[in-house]
């Protein structure tokens, strides 16, 4: 969980009246939408305030071209970094002041910009907290126990490994007001948005226990957060209630629980010290009847293999801030053309796979990345998909040829299979990919064909039936 300073919470939980959308006409979206299987896999964040950090790097792994495990530690290092230097000039001005555990979305995306993230290997994540020794200045000490990085060292990150971000005009930043309007996040999601970080006023005890305090999903697990977690609710001269009897109190009285809480009726208290109070940022995912459907970063041995229902009270009443990520941008390296070939030959290239829809709508999307700081400015993609059935002989269901952006408009060469080919794939025991890298001499799009190959990766054989999304890594 995020500690953070409960009080940018609590301006937004008790000023704030109903959100325009939920008193809006409802619209037109589907009953429900689920892109769990969009998504990378769960990871933890450990004991340590990077939740912000781990949200907007799984939004961003969701996007084609970019890897399936990005660095949280890079990203909330550069945000500790940059903190370190206003505390600092604060101080100068004589201005007490220190760096703080936690921070939501708008202190990422600005800083996300200028320097981004790199692929996770190449800076790993440290769930575990740090302490300095009693001989580091005070200034330094915060920033080194809570970025774990030494401040020369992350200027060498910076211009090495900043390669994965977003531009400012690609994001927008859901104050509390917005981010509450849950039929503007189900339009959102049902256009297509995978992933959208949202940060919640959050009850620590409850929320890391959720398989004993939340309530019961259709298939009987606890994996519904509700206002119960956060608060116990009161009338004037009445004894405290749960959630669940101050929702029987409010349907008997014929006006809605959320309103009530939001006007005072219902007074809350607190189940435990301020302390254990806070902010948690995850992801949402979809939405169905129960509220929105949502990623965490405690392990998949939390809630539904990591996964969780925001129910629509408590989202009313407690989502703080979101943000919504349109577009990821990849950085091009500087490189010569010789270069630029040698590491198209060398390179260790993956193919990501993300699944998406379901039913008649389902599909794979398949894009290119590579596993280096300073990858190869590598322009055509081709891939060929193979499946093997009971006879045990592979035949050809789909193959195509991929741009893969403008040098400052990088994509990762997206790849969309649907249709027959995607049903075939689905019908067998075994897909094989195929991949060929190269780049075009003259540089005219309209002449694919005339692409001169550098590179062939095969990938190891794998059966259709994916959980969510994966990288894919060449047979040595």
């Amino acid at each position: 969980m995020t500690r953070v300073a409960l009080a940018s919470f609590t301006t937004a939980l008790t000023l704030l009246g109903p959100a325009s959308g939920q008193e809006a006409a409802a619209r037109s979206e589907p009953p429900a939408i689920d892109w769990r299987d969009a998504q990378s896999p769960v990871k933890n964040q450990g004991h340590r305030g990077t939740c912000a950090a781990f949200a907007i790097c799984g939004a961003l792994e969701t996007f084609p071209g970019i890897p399936g495990d990005l660095s949280e530690q890079l990203l909330y290092a550069t945000v500790k970094l940059h903190q370190k230097e206003v505390v600092q000039w604060s101080r100068t001005l004589g201005v007490e002041a220190k760096i703080g555990e936690g921070d939501l979305f708008d202190v990422y995306a600005p800083l996300f910009e200028l320097i981004g993230t790199c692929c996770e290997s190449f800076l790993p994540y440290d769930p575990d907290p740090k302490r300095a020794g009693d001989s580091v200045p005070d200034e330094l000490k915060r920033y080194l126990e809570l970025a774990h990085v030494a401040p020369a060292d992350l200027e060498t990150l910076r211009d090495g490994f900043g390669k994965y971000g977003f531009a400012a005009s690609d994001c927008t930043v859901l104050d509390a007001a917005t981010v509450r309007d849950a039929e503007h996040l189900k339009a959102l999601l049902a256009a297509g948005n995978v992933a959208i970080p949202v940060g919640y006023a959050v009850y620590g005890p409850t929320w890391s226990k959720i398989g004993e305090h939340g309530n019961h999903a259709g298939d009987g697990k606890r994996v519904i957060v509700h206002p119960g977690m956060m608060f116990r609710f009161a009338r004037a001269g009445e004894e405290a209630k749960s959630y669940a009897d101050a929702l029987v109190d409010c349907a008997q009285r014929g006006e809605s629980f959320v309103d009530a809480v939001r006007s005072g009726e219902l007074v809350t208290s607190k189940l435990g010290a301020d302390d254990e109070y806070g902010g948690h940022a995850v992801i949402l995912c979809g939405y169905d009847e129960r509220g929105f459907l949502a990623k965490n970063s405690w392990g998949a041995e939390w809630g539904d293999r990591g996964y969780f229902v925001v129910g629509w009270d408590y989202h009313a009443l407690y989502a703080a801030q979101g943000l919504v990520i349109a577009g990821a941008r990849i950085r091009n390296p500087a490189l010569s053309p010789f270069e630029t070939r040698s590491r198209i030959e060398q390179g260790r290239f993956r193919t990501k796979l993300r699944p998406r829809g379901a039913g008649d709508g389902a599909q794979w999307q398949l894009s290119v990345w590579m596993e280096e700081p300073r990858d190869a400015n590598w322009e055509m993609a081709e891939y060929r998909v193979d499946v093997r059935g009971e006879s045990g002989d592979w035949r050809e269901v789909a193959r195509a040829i991929v741009h893969g952006g403008a040098v400052d408009a990088r994509t990762g060469a997206p790849w969309t299979i649907d249709g027959d080919a995607f049903a075939a794939i689905r019908a067998s025991e075994s897909v094989r990919v195929t991949v060929r890298i190269g780049d075009l001499p003259l540089g005219d799009l309209s002449k694919p064909d005339e692409t001169r190959w550098l590179r062939t990766l095969e990938f190891e054989p794998f059966a259709p039936a994916l959980d969510g999304a994966i990288d894919l890594v060449p047979r040595r």
